[in-house]
């Protein structure tokens, strides 16, 4: 299969078209009797047998369907590199007359047609070579046609593994690493979790229920995905399982920005993308207007250099009366680099966010809140305009700390948060090592907003909500349109070509100054009572010069 940045397979099988068998139990043929039947009591004939009852088919699980198996899963170690092919069991009837599989490039290891073995078995032909590793997906984002019987789509269920090398030793765990395993991943729930209680979730009873999966884990890669599949009703997207080179998320979402990017094509003007994704450019207004500066940072997870494209763009529009920061596809990262960008905007220190970090040791588990705090400081540039930030339901972790920077240390006369609200969700995590191979990572602080309300789970609100962003049939972006409302504009500095701002004329450069004509005659030498003095100076014009004695 040549290779390809993604590939999605998407076959459309012929289904079987199955035979209805008999009913069980037919009505049997009545025996004739052996012996003659006395005249008072003539004999009866025997009566036909009830049909016996079918079998009651066995309830279908409700909700999406799940993998109950697959002969190489998801994290596996050490994989056999002759394997031909992948079999994958489902755990109720699915449609075999379509499938999804995603992925693409040289770690794409299906190397043929996928097939139906019967309703609940898909095969996947593969081609493996040893000491490599391979990646795909059942169900993606974009392409969902796995799916049950009745209709429901498999949640995306991505599977990465390696293969070995002939010298490599398969991975085993013994009853010793497995105990000891799992009594270390209790001690970092119940010690080490800061959202333990904040999620409803019963974890005593959930590790009991769970010990039957955690006893058949005989690699550390089947007890990583028992770790993941027991943080699975938490929900909580800081919580992840690693094990080799491979990370397990113990929950998804799948969130779609509040922005089309399509939209803004035809209104940036001078548009440009830095390597970290930032995107810089004019937003046109009207013709009377000068066009607004545009900033988007998708991400915070850069190193602090990749801010200089946006930090130069904004030194350039420093004098602006307004500016549109859009984060809206933005999901967090480094919160130190978010703090150096807003303190570009912010006019005095301020408290944005405090934090409470686990401490077994405290009472109640957890050390006294902290204080964050953003300073006018610390700001690489200064911008004294009006801030426009444009968010959505993407922005998280912190992505949210952002928003926080903004609202505190930026006075409300000057900002404003336009769009949906934030997802809700932060953890500063932190690894706990099982001993056996396996490492969990789980939310260290339960983060709050400067009142002292905890992030997680309810979001930041933004100042005016604009639902739509992401809806493809408006004919403008709706979030932008309302920050530019807001926004005070320039009038246009060129009549010639209105909302384009001139550039910064240059200096005027000094006269050149224009020699004095030579003479064969000398000047007459100065008086005796007169010191010297140099000539006055003048401006253009021809030089003026002395008459000769």
């Amino acid at each position: 299969m040549p290779s390809t940045p993604r590939c999605v397979l998407a076959a459309a099988l012929i289904a079987p078209a199955w035979a209805l068998g008999q009913p069980a139990g037919q009505p049997a043929t009545p025996v004739p009797p052996t012996h003659p039947a006395l005249p008072s009591s003539p004999a009866l004939p025997s009566s036909p047998a009830l049909p016996a009852s079918p079998a009651r088919p066995a309830a279908t699980p409700a909700g999406p369907p799940l993998i109950a198996a697959a002969t190489i899963d998801n994290a596996d170690l050490a994989v056999d590199p002759a394997i031909a092919s992948i079999r994958i069991t489902f755990d109720r009837p699915m449609r075999t007359d379509r499938f999804s599989i995603c992925g693409g490039g040289p770690t794409f290891p299906v190397s043929g047609q996928p097939s139906w073995a019967d309703d609940r078995t898909l095969i996947l032909p593969v081609t493996l070579k040893p000491g490599s590793t391979y990646s795909f997906s059942l169900n993606c984002p974009s392409a969902q046609n796995l799916r049950s019987a009745s209709g429901d789509p498999l949640r995306p269920y991505p599977i990465s593994f390696a293969t070995r090398k002939p010298t490599d030793p398969t991975p085993r765990l013994t009853d010793a690493l497995r105990t000891s395993g799992l009594a270390a991943l209790r001690t970092a729930i119940l010690s080490g979790y800061s959202h333990r209680e904040l999620k409803g979730v019963d974890w005593d009873r959930r590790l009991t229920d769970m010990a039957p999966r955690f006893a058949a884990a005989t690699t550390p890669s089947a007890f990583a995905r028992a770790v993941a599949e027991t943080l699975r009703p938490a929900n909580d997207l800081h919580a992840s399982v690693s094990v080799g080179p491979f990370t397990l998320q113990t929950a998804s979402r799948f969130v779609q920005p509040n922005l089309i990017e399509s939209r803004l094509t035809s209104r940036l003007q001078s548009p440009a993308t830095s390597k970290a994704g930032i995107v810089t450019g004019l937003l046109a207004t009207s013709a009377a207007a000068a066009p607004i500066p545009y900033i988007r940072i998708p991400t915070w997870a850069i190193n602090p250099a990749d801010l200089d494209p946006a930090l130069a763009f904004l030194r350039q529009h420093a004098k602006a009366p307004g500016i549109v920061i859009d984060i809206r596809p933005n999901a967090g990262g480094d919160e130190s680099v978010a703090r150096r960008f807003a303190s570009c905007f912010v006019t005095a220190p301020a408290v944005y966010a405090r934090h409470r970090t686990v401490d077994p040791s405290a009472p109640g588990g957890f050390a006294p809140a902290a204080e964050r705090r953003i300073s006018p400081d610390d700001a690489p540039v200064r911008f004294s305009g009006q801030v426009a930030v444009l968010m959505g339901p993407a922005n998280m972790s912190s992505c949210e700390s952002f928003l926080w920077m903004i609202r505190a240390g930026v006075p409300s006369p000057r900002s404003r948060l336009f769009g949906e609200r934030s997802f809700g969700s932060s953890g500063n995590p932190k690894p706990h090592d099982l001993g056996n191979g396996v490492t969990v990572v789980l939310p260290s602080w339960i983060d709050q907003d400067p009142d002292g309300n905890p992030i997680e789970g309810r979001g930041i609100e933004p100042d005016h909500h604009v639902p739509g962003g992401a809806d493809a049939s408006l004919p403008e972006d709706p979030v932008l349109a309302a920050a530019l409302a807001w926004l005070p504009v320039a009038p246009a500095r060129s009549p010639t070509r209105p909302g384009l701002p001139l550039p910064d004329a240059p200096p005027v450069p000094a006269p050149i100054p224009i020699p004095h004509r030579r003479s064969s005659r000398p000047f007459p030498p100065a008086p005796a009572d007169r010191p010297p003095c140099a000539p006055p100076l003048r401006s253009p014009g021809p030089p003026r010069y002395p008459r000769s004695a």
